[in-house]
C-alpha cells in the first residue's frame, strides 16, 4: 500500500506548476473581446502555457488514479474501494491498457469517469470530483482539443465553449490564445487563469473526499 505522502507530493507539485503557469499567463496582456487581437506572439505562448498545464492535469490525474489502484488512502484518511486487489503500478497499468490502448487517455472527464466506475466501487473519488465540474472541464477539454487539432469535429467544439463563456459566438476568428487572455465574467481574471483555477480545484477534490 503506498504512503499518503506520495498523495501529497503528488498535489504539491501539481499546484506549483499551475502557480508558475498562471504567473506566466497572468503577466500576458489581457486581450478585448469584441474585436481580434493582434497580438501573435501573446496568443501563441498563451496556448503554449495552456497545453502545458492540460499536460500536467492528465499526469496528475494518471498518478491519482494509479495510487488509489494500490490501495492508497486520501489526504482525508479515506479509503476507496477498488477493484484490482494487490496489484502493482505496473499491474494497474498493463491491466487499464488491455483493451489495445496505446495510452491512457485522461483528456475527457467522462472517459475519467466510465474508468472510474469500472474499477472503483461508486467511482469514488472520481465521479464526484469531475462530475461536479465536467461542464467545465468539458469546456477545457474542447479548447485544448482545439488548439492540438484543426478539424471540424474541433471547431465545432470550440464554438461551445465560447457560446459558454460569452453567450454568444464571436463575429470573428477568435484564437484561442485570444480567449485565455480575455478577462472571465464576474473575475479579474482571464479565463486561461480562471480554468486553471478549475483544474486545480477539482484536482484537491479528488484527492480530498
Amino acid at each position: 500500500m503506498p504512503d499518503v505522502a506520495e498523495l501529497q507530493t503528488i498535489e504539491t507539485d501539481f499546484a506549483q506548476i499551475l502557480q508558475s503557469y498562471s504567473q506566466i499567463l497572468g503577466g500576458i496582456p489581457v486581450a478585448p473581446a469584441d474585436r481580434p487581437d493582434p497580438a501573435i506572439e501573446a496568443n501563441i505562448l498563451a496556448e503554449g502555457v495552456f497545453l502545458r498545464c492540460f499536460t500536467s492535469w492528465e499526469n496528475s490525474v494518471e498518478k491519482a488514479f494509479l495510487y488509489f489502484c494500490e490501495g492508497g488512502t486520501s489526504l482525508n484518511g479515506v479509503q476507496p474501494t477498488c477493484r484490482l486487489a494487490h496489484c502493482t503500478t505496473t499491474e494497474v497499468r498493463s491491466i487499464l491498457m488491455s483493451n489495445g490502448m496505446r495510452y491512457l487517455d485522461w483528456s475527457s472527464p467522462g472517459s475519467i469517469r466510465t474508468r472510474a466506475n469500472l474499477y472503483f466501487h461508486q467511482g469514488i473519488p472520481f465521479e464526484v470530483s469531475i462530475g461536479g465540474k465536467s461542464a467545465i472541464l468539458s469546456d477545457i477539454q474542447k479548447l485544448r482539443n482545439r488548439i492540438a487539432h484543426d478539424s471540424v469535429e474541433t471547431a465545432n467544439g470550440y464554438r461551445e465553449v465560447q457560446r459558454n463563456n460569452f453567450n454568444t459566438e464571436r463575429n470573428f476568428d477568435l484564437q484561442p490564445g485570444q480567449l485565455l487572455r480575455i478577462v472571465a465574467r464576474k473575475t479579474n481574471k482571464s479565463w486561461g487563469e480562471f480554468y486553471f483555477d478549475e483544474l486545480l480545484s477539482a484536482f484537491n477534490s479528488i484527492v480530498r473526499p
